[in-house]
């Protein structure tokens, strides 16, 4: 396969695999960040029998690897890579058909002519413009879920949930 389609592939997958991760990694912190709402919060008010925090972490550090382990699995071949960007740029499978067609080991005469032409379309194709970043749209749902989780940590433990028997204990001890 020609140099320029092959180096346009290679960024092209890896730019792929970091999206993905970028997307699952946010979507667990926001499910980990409503989850430690939620035990901070249940702590606030019933004093749980254990601290919400190390449970947070490991979760949050699990998410984080799965995230990364579901976007290192989604290795796409250079004719699925081929395909997404033919479907965002609009190239009506330029580089997909000649992806194909070396892959196939086919020789005939339209062999030259179609990778040619998939070699100038690759030279010319921006990465940022094919493969955009995601919208931000996202990061603000987390930040909004990282002030909450920090306001609920931030409230005093509440007493009106517990009996004068368990208050008189806790003074004591």
């Amino acid at each position: 396969m020609a140099a320029e389609l092959d180096a346009l592939l290679r960024a092209a997958r890896r730019r792929i695999v970091c999206q993905t991760w970028a997307r699952q990694l946010g979507e667990a912190v926001r499910i980990v960040l409503g989850l430690a709402v939620v035990l901070v919060g249940a702590d606030r008010l019933w004093r749980l029998p254990f601290s919400p925090w190390p449970l947070v972490a490991v979760i949050l550090l699990l998410a984080g690897g799965l995230a990364g382990l579901v976007a290192w699995r989604r290795r796409l071949g250079a004719q699925a890579t081929a395909w997404v960007l033919d479907e965002r740029l609009g190239l009506g499978e330029r580089l997909s058909s000649a992806v194909a067609m070396r892959q196939s080991g086919y020789q005939g005469p339209l062999l030259e002519p179609v990778v040619g032409a998939a070699e100038r379309e690759a030279a010319a194709i921006d990465l940022r413009v094919a493969l955009p970043e995601p919208a931000r749209g996202r990061l603000r749902q987390s930040v909004g879920l990282g002030l909450l989780l920090l306001t609920v940590a931030l409230l005093p433990r509440q007493t009106f949930w517990r009996s004068r028997t368990d208050l008189a204990t806790e003074v004591v001890t």
